[in-house]
């Protein structure tokens, strides 16, 4: 009685279960059509962000490429080998630029240059213009240096001030006589010896091998034979005692 009892029970709490679980989803799903409707003729969003507007000003301005090139960075001192560099500065933007100067370099010593000033100066450079010069240096003195980047100003039509500079080069002076150069008699004299090194390491890698090793391997065997004679004559002598005893 007891278990049809609990039978029942367990039978009408899952159909309770599956009741309440239907009404549940059929309340949500008229709860989405009347929000479907309320909003099905919504035309006009009311509290839409405004938007900043686009800053254009730099679309707006005046911007200048300055493409710096130098012939070579390798110069022999003993053929006084002049290097040209070549300025090109281009106005890439899409306003004019005005008042545009440009400063390049000093050398401190290390080498002499043509130009008789460090400035170039125009009034003013058109959208896609362009302005080129070039000039000379000869490097005096042995080392590595540096030719420093081309640095131009230049405004706008409003005043605003700009800066722009170029790229820098490494250059490397040298005299021939001070670069140690290996002749041939130097190479065979290294590769002499390299071989002598060589084969005495061999050297001595075979004769650990095959002297001391294996003199070592031979004092071993013997040891064992000696052992097994040893242990052989030791059985002869119990075998015979085991006889007499016997007898």
């Amino acid at each position: 009685m007891q278990h049809r009892i609990g039978t029942k029970l367990v039978v009408y709490l899952i159909i309770t279960l599956f009741a309440s679980l239907a009404f549940n989803q059929s309340s949500i799903q008229r709860n989405v059509l009347a929000l479907s409707e309320d909003h099905s003729n919504t035309n006009k969003i009311n509290n839409f962000p405004k938007l900043s507007p686009i800053n254009d000003s730099f679309l707006q301005r005046p911007i200048l490429d300055i493409a710096k090139t130098v012939n070579t960075t390798e110069v022999n001192l003993d053929n006084n080998v002049w290097i040209r560099v070549n300025v090109t500065i281009r106005n890439i933007g899409n306003a004019t630029a005005y008042n545009l100067t440009s400063v390049d370099p000093e050398f401190n010593e290390w080498a002499v240059s043509s130009l008789n000033v460090t400035q170039q100066r125009w009034v003013i450079i058109e959208v896609n213009a362009s302005a080129y010069y070039y000039y000379y240096f000869r490097p005096i003195l042995e080392g590595n240096f540096t030719l420093e980047p081309t640095d131009i100003v230049y405004v706008d039509i409003n005043g605003t001030e700009y800066h722009a500079q170029s790229q820098r080069f490494t250059i490397l002076s040298f005299r021939p006589e001070n670069i140690a150069v290996i002749d041939a008699e130097l190479w065979l004299n290294i590769l002499y010896y390299s071989l002598i090194i060589a084969g005495s390491l061999a050297s001595i890698v075979l004769f650990d091998y095959f002297v001391i090793k294996r003199s070592k391997d031979v004092k071993k065997v013997k040891e064992k034979v000696e052992k097994k004679g040893v242990a052989a004559q030791k059985s002869k002598q119990r075998i015979k005692k085991q006889k007499k005893k016997r007898r």
